[in-house]
């Protein structure tokens, strides 16, 4: 759980900064953000842990999986399947609006007003959203 929580965090740190590049070409008329490369090279960072993080944690309960069934049948309890389901249908719905609100200026006011980083954006948030999500129906039944 310390694993998904850790990849959360460094989900929304992701989505932030795209957040924070989209409202300064917003505010300053198009202009290219001065700080793009350490936004870049933090970007970066934070998909490498991500990444990293995950492929850790999907070895070790490779591994877990391995050693006996009881270890199997626990990871494959109806419970989380159907958490990361209902995490799965928030981010869709959370990507969906997204995409909506991104195109929403240009229908409204006809300029281009096209949103940058809008598939980065989206990106980050469904893993933000399904994660955040997870973890919150997860937190109501270990507590049964």
């Amino acid at each position: 759980m310390r694993g998904l929580i850790i990849v959360f965090c460094c989900s929304i740190l992701l989505s932030f900064s795209f957040i924070i590049r989209i409202l300064y070409s917003w505010n300053h008329a198009f202009r290219s953000f001065p700080y793009e490369n350490e936004f870049a090279i933090s970007d970066m960072a934070l998909i490498a842990l991500i990444s990293t993080i995950t492929l850790w944690k999907h070895l070790r309960l490779r591994k877990l999986n391995k050693t006996g069934p009881s270890a199997r049948i626990a990871s494959n309890d109806e419970r989380v399947r159907f958490n990361w389901l209902k995490a799965y249908r928030v981010a869709f719905f959370t990507v969906l609006f997204i995409q909506v609100a991104s195109k929403g200026p240009i229908m409204i006011w006809g300029a281009p007003w096209d949103v940058p980083f809008q598939s980065q954006l989206s990106l980050s948030a469904a893993i933000t959203t399904v994660l955040g999500a997870f973890v919150f129906y997860n937190r109501k039944d270990r507590h049964e």
